[in-house]
């Protein structure tokens, strides 16, 4: 046998197994870059992200907690200067803030009388009907 013989078997044979084995290296990529976008990406970069949401989280939490007291505190000091304005002016005697609804509350238990409110006029939903415009009188023309 010839050295080009034994190229041509080795290439006949050897050609079709190459393909195949790339072919399936191929595919074997492709699934696991579907899987990663799947979950997400590699693990480390899935517990890194994990971490930082945990803190992102604890972060937002005691954001909320800081907004949260520092609106009640708020309201306890308008409440506090709604009495004492109320007792300088002598309108009505201070009365002692009933929780977190305490402006709403000491206004409502004042022993005024609650005034009504009249409701407003309803108007019924669709387009706008415009008013006709009022003609004009040509000069010249005399009023009839």
């Amino acid at each position: 046998m010839d050295l080009v013989g034994l190229v041509a078997v080795l290439m006949s044979f050897g050609m079709p197994a190459y393909v195949v084995k790339k072919a399936l290296e191929h595919r074997r990529e492709r699934l696991r870059m579907e899987l990663e976008a799947k979950t997400g990406g590699s693990p480390g970069e899935v517990e890194t992200l994990r971490q930082e949401r945990k803190l992102l989280v604890e972060r937002i939490e005691n954001l909320e907690s800081i907004v949260c007291s520092v609106d009640y505190d708020l309201n306890q000091k308008l409440v506090k200067l709604i009495d004492e304005q109320r007792m300088l002016s002598g309108a009505v005697p201070a009365l002692p803030a009933a929780g977190p609804g305490g402006a709403a509350s000491a206004a409502g238990a004042s022993g005024a009388p609650a005034r009504r409110r009249r409701p407003s006029p309803r108007r019924r939903p669709g387009p706008r009907r415009r008013r006709p415009r009022p003609r004009r009188r040509r000069p010249g023309s005399s009023a009839r």
